[in-house]
């Protein structure tokens, strides 16, 4: 299908240079076809040989949440929203987990990158962290969390209702690491999101904020994890909203961050990073 719709491409290259960019196109449909089961593989292993640190973290509980982002779900359920604080039109700084649950949880990944077991790249651009589906943490906290607290309140914020976060209805979740020597910063970029949770889980680090652009190359806004709140604290923005990471200059910086999706947005207007309506993400 490619051969036949870039035709035109094609025989302008030299012999070589097709043969080259063919060869290349074949090995990551290859990868991109072992994505799935290479997920599925790893995530059985974990089931079966992973002894957790902190087991109570696979529940979602009120105690993991904080009290503010709490009392500002209920608002939401009752129609009397008071809206958080906005960086930018549409991007909003909020508390969202505990400090309890943020230390847990790092040291539940740091246990488990003690372990030895395998673990997934958290996506296309970051290359440490972990993939939270992959340690089965959906079923009992991350998908709860989504359905009874985030969609509540991406349905009552209008910009993000709007690009479908009333229908936020399953989530790609993930832990970024930040470290000198690794991965240090992250370039402009959009998220495979209608909307994303972006939120500190601390670890000690300097500078590191988060840009985020308008229709120019210039920045619109700014987010300094320090001064936004510490750690538990997050940005609630659109997936399609650019954003990038500076680097940091010391330290480690942890974030869990949720790709929100929804389904019936993405049949009606479809995937946001390459438009189809059908085999959805």
């Amino acid at each position: 299908a490619f051969e036949r719709r870039e035709r035109p491409l094609l025989e302008s290259l030299s012999f070589e240079a097709r043969d080259e960019l063919l060869s290349m196109l074949e090995a990551e449909a290859a990868r991109r076809r072992g994505i799935v089961p290479a997920a599925a593989a790893r995530k059985a292993r974990v089931a079966a040989e992973y002894s957790p640190l902190h087991p109570e973290l696979w529940t979602l509980c009120e105690r993991w949440l904080h009290r503010d982002f709490v009392a500002l779900v209920e608002q939401a359920r009752a129609g009397e929203l008071r809206r958080p604080p906005q960086l930018a039109p549409g991007i909003y700084t909020l508390p969202v987990f505990s400090e309890l649950f943020c230390r847990l949880l790092t040291e539940e990944l740091a246990h488990f990158g003690a372990s030895g077991l395998p673990v997934g790249q958290p996506n296309s651009m970051n290359r440490h962290g972990a993939l939270l589906d992959e340690l089965g943490l959906s079923a009992g906290l991350l998908d709860p969390l989504l359905s009874d607290w985030l969609r509540p309140l991406c349905a009552a914020l209008p910009p993000l209702a709007a690009a479908g976060g009333a229908s936020i209805d399953h989530h790609k979740a993930f832990v970024v690491a930040y470290r000198l020597g690794e991965d240090e910063s992250l370039s402009m970029h959009v998220d495979n999101a209608e909307v994303t949770l972006n939120v500190n889980l601390g670890g000690g680090f300097e500078q590191g904020e988060l840009l985020f652009y308008g229709r120019t190359a210039h920045p619109l806004a700014h987010h300094d994890w320090h001064d936004g709140g510490g750690v538990g604290h997050g940005v609630l923005h659109l997936g399609a909203q650019a954003h990038a990471a500076l680097p940091i200059t010391s330290g480690e910086r942890l974030n869990l961050v949720i790709w929100m999706r929804s389904r019936a947005r993405r049949r009606e207007a479809g995937c946001p990073m390459c438009g189809q309506t059908d085999r959805l993400l």
